[in-house]
């Protein structure tokens, strides 16, 4: 990813430009804008930019062997780089313009980065050369890179890509950068350069070389050959976005995939190869009998309907009706329920699941008889006078279908209208 170079002074600043690989360096503190942040005359940790972090590690003071600062943050402020320290406040009394310190690198962490980039800028070549499809924008860490591209990858592509990849990267070339003037690149590097000149206002730009692939723009830090990355294997990808890993953690998830697919294969009487058509297949047979048991439901729903008005629960002028139809959409029930007689509460069951309560009686509104269900229960729910209904959980349709049953009676048994109409019908109804 391209960045700018604000001056020669960061140039000669950046130890991590003349040396990547160097871990450790002696320098002076240049500057104290702040108590714990420090300007150096020269740094080998990267500020970050380009999609890949800053660097970590710590600052050691030699005439304090016993004082030292966590490097917590290292950023670009104008020609200078930032550092920000952490360590004990009685320390940083130390810290003086002058003084001599000695930086380190945490060394783990930034080969991996340095890896991460470099086949970052392989794998975007690659797409770029097969599929003509350029990368908009990276996320880089120490064991996930992540790709924004500017159009969608078809799978295939996308196999190619990341097969031809992994060959180049086994392959072993080498990876160089330069500095240029905008106006004298080399004629080679010019014509398959990646990134934005125009949008670079300095004449002075660094591009990183991957031999027989790539020139791109970049400030950032990379491996000197592309056996130091091993191979990549993608953790994900969707629509423009592809998620990968790479080195040892791309070797151990490969190995784990390897396993698992041919443990897949044996459980879909196929070969590991086959999985996926084998899988695809499977579905196609799932969504088939999923629509036969919905016909079949929604048939069997036109008797049981019917069948749950022949048999009510009875309570003084009230009639409840209950039936569970959770593998029915709300809409085919209530219309095959029809208009409700006057008097009439139905409570149901209904795909989501939902708890569905529908009322006609005037003082007795659906949305309060769904609240004493909530409040007991503590699920959400809402409605209307006539109609409200709560989410819960898949398991618990036939608990939640008999509270709610057992609520709506007592409410209805209390009613001053049932006590002088006499006692409750012994009717049950087909649940």
């Amino acid at each position: 990813m391209p960045e700018t170079l604000r001056s020669s002074t960061t140039r000669r600043q950046a130890l991590f430009w003349l040396d990547p690989y160097l871990f450790e360096f002696r320098t002076r503190i240049k500057a104290l804008p702040a108590k714990n942040e420090v300007l150096l005359e020269q740094t080998a940790f990267y500020p970050g930019g380009g999609g890949q972090p800053a660097d970590s590690g710590v600052l050691l003071l030699p005439s304090h062997p016993r004082v030292s600062f966590r490097v917590v943050a290292v950023k670009k402020k104008g020609d200078e780089i930032s550092h920000t320290l952490k360590g004990k406040a009685s320390s940083l009394q130390h810290l003086s313009v002058g003084i001599e310190v000695i930086g380190r690198i945490d060394k783990k962490r930034r080969l991996n980065l340095m890896a991460a980039h470099t086949s970052q800028h392989i794998l975007s070549a690659m797409i770029k050369k097969i599929a003509g499809i350029e990368t908009e924008k990276v996320h880089i860490d120490e064991s996930i890179v992540t790709v924004f591209l500017q159009e969608s990858l078809p799978k295939e592509v996308l196999r190619k890509a990341v097969t031809e990849t992994n060959a180049f990267l086994l392959s072993g070339k080498k990876v160089q950068t330069h500095f240029y003037s905008k106006n004298a690149l080399p004629k080679t590097v010019a014509q398959s350069l990646r990134g934005n000149l125009t949008k670079i206002p300095q004449q002075t730009v660094r591009v990183v070389l991957v031999e027989g692939l790539d020139a791109s723009l970049c400030a950032g830090t990379h491996v000197k050959n592309t056996k130091e990355i091993g191979i990549l294997i993608l953790t994900d990808f969707h629509g423009k976005i592809i998620h990968y890993t790479f080195g040892t953690q791309a070797l151990s998830l490969l190995a784990t995939l390897n396993v698992d697919t041919i443990s897949i294969a044996k459980h879909l009487a196929a070969k590991p190869e086959e999985n996926e058509k084998r899988i695809a297949a499977i579905l196609e047979e799932y969504q088939l009998l999923k629509q036969l048991n919905t016909t079949l439901a929604k048939q069997l729903a036109k008797y049981q309907i019917p069948e749950l008005k022949k048999k009510p629960f009875v309570i003084g002028p009230f009639t409840l009706l209950v039936g569970n139809f959770e593998h029915l959409e709300r809409k085919f029930v209530l219309q095959q329920l029809g208009p409700l007689e006057k008097n009439t509460i139905v409570l149901l069951i209904v795909k989501g699941p939902l708890l569905v309560l529908l009322s006609n009686v005037k003082d007795l509104a659906a949305n309060e008889l769904l609240a004493l269900y909530c409040k007991q229960t503590k699920v959400k729910g809402g409605g209307s006078q006539t109609i409200a209904q709560a989410a819960i959980p898949e398991s618990e349709t036939t608990t939640a279908l008999a509270l709610a049953q057992e609520l709506i009676l007592k409410v209805l048994k209390d009613n001053p209208s049932s006590k002088t109409a006499g006692a409750a019908s012994e009717n049950t109804p087909q649940v």
